[in-house]
């Protein structure tokens, strides 16, 4: 069993101390979300599906730097886009109609909190 780094940074703010968290990401806390529910399956048109990495207490992880992979049953993913922000995207397209359940993946630990569905329509 590995050991999860900790951080906090520490800054001095008017004769206090401010702590910082910076929360270890968590494949079972991040979020999965869809632009679209429904997109033109004409092989241009797409839905951004964005991955909100969080930590353990859902608070969002403002970084970037993790490793995420996204996997469908439909269509087309594009390369993953970190802005480091914490938040990650990919555009999803297909020629064929159907749905597209698309997965993720945080550092190899499978997003828990829920697959996307998108599906492509004439």
């Amino acid at each position: 069993m590995g050991v999860a780094p900790l951080a906090m940074v520490l800054a001095s703010c008017g004769g206090g101390v401010d702590l910082t968290y910076l929360g270890v990401p968590s494949a079972s806390a991040s979020v999965m979300t869809s632009d679209s529910m429904s997109v033109k399956a004409d092989g241009a048109s797409f839905a951004t599906i964005s991955i909100e990495v969080r930590d353990n207490n859902q608070n969002p992880v403002r970084h970037g730097g993790d490793a995420v992979s996204l996997s469908t049953t439909r269509g087309t993913l594009s390369s993953i886009l970190d802005d480091n922000s914490g938040v990650y995207r990919a555009t999803l397209k297909s020629s064929q109609t159907g749905p597209s359940t698309v997965s993720g993946n945080i550092d190899g630990q499978r997003i828990t909190t829920g697959d996307v569905i998108v599906t492509f329509v004439p």
